[in-house]
């Protein structure tokens, strides 16, 4: 809800993550294990694309859910000059090797480097 009211940074607003509560969203590649399929979800991945206040990619050890995914693609479809990355199934492994301010480029293919 932040978003539609002025929230430039675009913070993280889900009290029950504690790691990313309260950070800066925008323009930062967000790696979690998974998404739990909220009906908002989706919805708000979508509302900060058209609002030009999306993540830089949202990359996945574990699968997207539908509506998060459904989100991403219709942003993708509906929204002009806006990219935004969505890898699924990086592995547990992936999660534990990144770490705060590591550099991540996602490749046009699809390959994910940290650096």
């Amino acid at each position: 809800m932040a978003l539609q009211f002025g929230d430039k940074q675009t913070k993280c607003g889900d009290q029950n993550n504690k790691e990313l509560y309260g950070k800066p969203l925008f323009n930062k590649a967000l790696c979690l294990p998974q998404t739990i399929g909220s009906t908002t979800g989706g919805l708000m991945l979508y509302c900060a694309c058209a609002m030009g206040r999306q993540p830089a990619c949202m990359l996945f050890a574990n699968h997207i859910d539908s509506l998060a995914a459904a989100g991403a693609v219709l942003a993708d479809v509906w929204v002009d000059g806006i990219t935004m990355p969505v890898i699924d199934c990086l592995g547990d492994e992936f999660l534990e090797y990144v770490k705060d301010d590591m550099t991540i480029n996602v490749k046009e293919d699809g390959t994910v480097i940290v650096e």
